[in-house]
């Protein structure tokens, strides 16, 4: 009986292949590693008072505490509003001030959202706005 000699030839060469692709992998891991973007929003409920027919103020902090900057879009739903910016590119260790200007539209309290899309993600800040009642003048 005679011993295969391509064996070790055939399978020493995909091993060698198997290595040399997981060295590649390891390599581009190491002076490629993927940036983390991580944004932390404070507060993470607004609560907001105003009269009804009237605007209301409010501001919402937005922090980069990733490794990356991250492009940032900005929506409110369930409010009648604007807020600048809706649309920004924020660098890590940076904060930006979003300001919301929001309309008092029903003598009632309404609650909304303040979306913060980025990548593929998304956060929601709560917004709770009490519309304040003004008792009627005496006769």
């Amino acid at each position: 009986m005679g011993v295969n000699s391509s064996f070790p030839g055939r399978y020493g060469k995909i091993l060698a292949i198997i290595v040399a692709l997981g060295l590649v992998a390891l390599v581009t891991l190491y002076f490629y590693p993927r940036s983390i973007t991580k944004l932390d929003v404070e507060p993470e409920t607004l609560y907001l008072q105003g009269l009804p027919g009237h605007y209301v103020d409010g501001e919402v902090n937005v922090t980069n505490i990733g490794e990356a900057p991250v492009n940032v879009r900005v929506k409110m739903v369930g409010l009648e509003g604007s807020m600048d910016p809706s649309d920004f590119t924020i660098e890590p260790g940076e904060t930006i001030h979003i300001y919301l200007r929001i309309y008092v539209a029903m003598p009632r309290d309404v609650n909304g959202t303040l979306i913060l899309e980025y990548n593929s993600e998304k956060i929601e800040v709560n917004i709770v706005l009490i519309a304040l009642r003004v008792p009627l003048p005496k006769p």
